[in-house]
């Protein structure tokens, strides 16, 4: 997502779901007005799921997309948050 007025930094936001549900779509348009209020360009990261993807995928994935966030930014200027399961994911990443 990015914001009619970007700020430097960026969001790496990973959505919830027990690490078998949700989706960017489910999350998109929170995910829109929180990068429009803090002004951060954001990644919503669509990672693999449970039972066809079993741990490590879903914490790969995250890894990828913070790592694809920081190919243009300095790591000060990232933040990395989700809500349920994708805040666990957020932690290990």
């Amino acid at each position: 997502f990015e914001p009619a007025r970007p700020r430097k930094g960026v969001l790496v936001y990973l959505h919830g779901g027990a690490f078998f549900i949700g989706s960017r779509a489910c999350n998109g348009e929170m995910v829109a007005r929180v990068a429009a209020a803090t002004g951060l360009r954001t990644l919503l990261v669509a990672y693999r799921k449970l039972p066809e993807a079993p741990f490590p995928g879903a914490l790969v994935d995250a890894l990828r997309g913070v790592s694809l966030a920081l190919g243009g930014e300095n790591a000060d200027r990232l933040v990395v948050g989700g809500d349920s399961a994708g805040a666990s994911l957020a932690l290990g990443a």
